[in-house]
């Protein structure tokens, strides 16, 4: 590991290390036995002084002769004093404790005295220093009671407090401004959050003056324990610490945040608390604080930022203050999103706007132009027709989409995007539903359970795969069976073999009978045309990301299929407004040296699904997880998604597989929100799940299931209770971000099983019956994530396996203890109906 080291100059400041040097006299307190020290304390020992590497249980007694000692020997002593002799000029501190160095807050030394220190774990000014400085640097206040100013002339820095003594400083004339400077103290927090609140119901008549920024120290955050305040900086020590400020935003509108920590006792992993939302970060070692800073569009009212320990981090860093820069606003206030104009109207667009960048927009899809002039903004039509309209202001990175239609028109049939949303007809669509992936290869039977099942839940949404490029059938079939160095849909039909074209006869049968029961039940499709896991054939199989021969062979693929006509509906799966979406691939993943390759790949793939089928949108499927489970960082997700044919961003989550807190998934759910919003495109969560066979017991950590029934059955009591609260939180928190997040998918519904040919005395491990006879069982759990739903009363006491394979339930379905997990999925799925009724 790498242990603390002390710097010596920051800020453009030479210090002069007095009292540093070797056989100096030492001016910290004396080794004792009984007490627990801190990375970073000093202590003298034998007449020389050392510092701790880290947390030092009491009795360790310094090993000046070991390199990798607890304690790092820092230099002899020519003289010892103790902490009662400390230097008059250090201990005449009177008027404040802390000090403005050029619009960063340092504690004042109380031992060195001259230049720069390091007392207490804590970067710190000496007085004789700070006292030089010139207003409003220099001296200030203790940071629980002081009214100072704490600003900076060269940064333009702005301190201010909303209490009820500056509401008269918020007016509707942009001549006016908040002009109070005091530090925002416990004191003013009730006060400045009444009127934030009422701001935000009236915030279009409100002009803060962009640039205006505000700071909060930690003597105004919330503490929780065994976080606490020393000097003015919060110290977040073991697990359940938390050092977390509500900041009040007195308008709509775009904003820095600003978020100073230090990390003195090495490297930790703890989680950067972002408008409420945990986000697992990496603190780097360092004594001086640096600032985590994130620009985000925040409405009026309060947020809240900070840290906190969760139950798998490590603790033991500092926070120092968050400060909030107003950058600009836009709102349109009128028309309202999907308003119906009168036939011929022009859009007449009332907007307020914080910030000098000038207006810009454009109407579907075209140039973008840009507007000078004053609300409202005449956008003339063409006639009537549904309209997109896209906003941002100049030098900033705000943005919004106004979608209206105007007069009679037909209305599109299928599913749309604008902006964040997707749409249908002039209505956001919003969307709860599940996976099943073997729709694609079990007999019709088994997909028109599920299909009911999926419609008694009020599920719009359906996701599954149409692809099999293998080199094996499944239940004798493979639309696309790999042969050689080919493929059977690839090849020309002259040269296909009998066999073959039986094999890709039967396969469409299966395709075109599921997309005829997702139109009967007015349930929408996401198909996924490859797979990353080598299952039914993975994507390399055409080839690496790189071969422009192998994008081809996938490409031919593609046509054939989306050109194929479903004789159940009568439309090519092209034209059928069933499919919603087409993925690209399950999951598909890189690294960071193939990731140009990718990007080639993810472009040229999705370009030409849009030639074929420009009515349909297009995803990646990516799982996002944000480097959790491979190299995808959130820069790389952003540059690949905003390819102009890429519709919506995809996102899988899998807490137990990546070994996730809660605080984690969480964390990931609002950070696919965020990029959706900085990329101006709807994301979905294509895939969330539980497995049934594990068990959360702290942080990340699992235990597996046992064997023999009863414990097995009591083992399930507890983890399909889990899976339930967590479906609870996950639901939550995308439907909290539904402006961003238009839909989830849970891994996976399931239901009866149908015969398939074979017995597990023929070697087939979930196999029975005759194929597409009913068995009067379920179909297996037999990789966890299944759940079961019942359609009426009986079903709720049949617990029989169709094949009891690798079933993960032992003997039997457990449908009592599914019922939560349905209950909290019909519950979700109504509450997204709602949205779009």
């Amino acid at each position: 590991m790498k242990f603390p080291t002390l710097s010596r100059a920051f800020l453009g400041l030479a210090v002069t290390a007095i009292g540093w040097q070797a056989n100096a006299a030492c001016t910290t307190t004396a080794w004792s036995s009984s007490t627990t020290y801190k990375g970073g304390e000093l202590v003298v020992y034998q007449n020389a002084e050392y510092k701790a590497r880290y947390w030092i249980n009491p009795g360790k007694i310094p090993n000046p002769s070991d390199p990798w000692d607890a304690w790092q020997f820092t230099q002899a002593c020519s003289g010892t004093q103790t902490s009662s002799s400390k230097s008059s000029a250090a201990t005449s501190v009177a008027s404040g404790n802390q000090c403005n160095w050029y619009g960063s807050v340092y504690s004042i030394c109380t031992q060195t005295t001259s230049g720069w220190g390091w007392e207490n774990s804590k970067s710190c000014i000496a007085l004789a220093d700070c006292s030089k400085l010139t207003s409003p640097n220099g001296v200030i206040g203790n940071a629980s009671t002081s009214s100072s100013v704490v600003s900076s002339s060269s940064r333009s820095l702005s301190v201010v407090s909303l209490s009820s003594s500056s509401l008269s400083s918020i007016s509707t004339s942009r001549s006016s401004s908040l002009s109070s400077s005091s530090i925002k103290t416990s004191s003013s927090l009730s006060s400045s959050s009444k009127i934030a609140s009422s701001i935000s119901s009236s915030s279009s008549s409100v002009t803060v003056p962009v640039g205006n920024t505000w700071i909060y120290y930690p003597s105004t955050a919330t503490i929780t324990a065994p976080a606490q305040v020393v000097a003015g900086v919060g110290e977040l020590q073991g697990a359940g610490s938390a050092v977390i400020w509500t900041v009040d935003a007195p308008v709509t509108g775009e904003y820095r945040i600003s978020l100073d920590w230090s990390s003195p006792y090495g490297t930790k992993t703890n989680s950067l608390v972002m408008d409420g939302t945990a986000l697992s970060y990496s603190f780097t070692e360092t004594a001086t604080p640096v600032t985590y800073t994130q620009t985000k569009t925040l409405t009026a009212g309060s947020h809240t930022f900070g840290i906190q320990v969760g139950g798998s981090d490590w603790g033991y860093v500092n926070a120092h203050s968050v400060k909030l820069e107003l950058l600009g606003g836009l709102t349109i206030s009128s028309p309202a999103n999907f308003a119906q104009l009168p036939s011929g109207s022009n859009i007449q667009v009332v907007y307020q706007k914080l910030g000098a960048g000038n207006l810009t927009y454009s109407v579907n899809d075209g140039a973008t132009v840009v507007y000078q002039g004053a609300s409202p903004l005449t956008i003339p039509t063409q006639g009537d027709g549904v309209y997109r309209v896209k906003f941002g202001m100049e030098g900033t990175t705000l943005g919004t989409t106004l979608r209206v239609t105007v007069g009679t028109t037909n209305l599109p049939t299928f599913v749309e995007t604008s902006g964040t949303q997707f749409v249908l007809g002039n209505k956001p669509f919003y969307f709860n539903g599940s996976n099943q992936y073997y729709l694609m290869y079990k007999p019709e039977g088994m997909a028109n359970d599920f299909f009911a099942r999926a419609a008694a839940l009020n599920m719009k949404v359906v996701r599954t795969w149409m692809f099999c490029n293998g080199s094996s059938t499944h239940d004798g079939v493979c639309i696309n069976k790999k042969t050689g160095s080919s493929f059977i849909l690839v090849k020309p039909e002259a040269e296909r073999t009998a066999e073959e074209k039986a094999l890709i006869a039967r396969s469409f049968e299966l395709f075109d009978n599921y997309v005829a029961q997702a139109e009967a039940y007015d349930l929408r499709l996401v198909l996924s045309l490859s797979d990353y896991w080598d299952y039914f054939g993975k994507i390399e199989d055409y080839g690496p990301y790189s071969s422009a021969s192998g994008r081809a062979l996938f490409k031919t693929f593609i046509t054939n299929l989306l050109n194929h006509v479903n004789p159940l509906t009568g439309k090519a799966y092209k034209d059928d407004p069933t499919i919603m979406m087409w993925e690209l691939a399950n999951e598909p993943r890189f690294t960071t040296s193939n990731f140009p390759d990718f990007k080639v790949w993810v472009a040229d793939i999705a370009a030409h699904i849009k030639s074929i089928a420009p009515n349909q949108l297009v995803s990646i499927g990516s799982e996002s997880s944000f480097g959790l489970a491979f190299e995808d960082t959130y820069a790389s997700l952003a540059e690949l998604n905003r390819d102009p044919n890429i519709d919506a961003i995809s996102g899988h989550l899998y807490p137990t597989a990546w070994s996730m807190t809660d605080e984690q998934v969480i964390g990931n759910i609002q950070k696919l929100a965020d990029l959706a919003r900085e990329v101006g495109k709807p994301a979905y969560i294509g895939e969330l799940g539980w497995p049934v066979d594990k068990k959360r017991t702290t942080g990340s950590q699992t235990e597996s299931i046992p064997s023999g029934q009863a414990a097995i059955d009591a083992f399930l009591a507890v983890s399909l209770a889990q899976r339930a609260s967590y479906m609870e939180s996950w639901y939550a928190k995308a439907y909290a971000n539904k402006d961003a997040i238009g839909g989830f998918l849970i891994w996976q519904l399931s239901g009866k099983e149908w015969g398939n040919g074979g017995t597990p005395l023929q070697g087939c491990q979930w196999c029975s019956g005759p194929y597409g006879e009913p068995t009067g069982g379920w179909s297996g759990n037999h990789d966890g994530y299944q759940f079961y739903c019942a359609l009426d009363a009986a079903e709720m006491s049949l617990t029989k396996l169709g094949a009891i394979g690798t079933n993960k339930e032992g003997d039997k379905i457990h449908m009592d203890l599914h019922k939560p997990s349905c209950d909290v999925i019909k519950n979700y799925s109504e509450k997204y109906l709602l949205l779009i009724q």
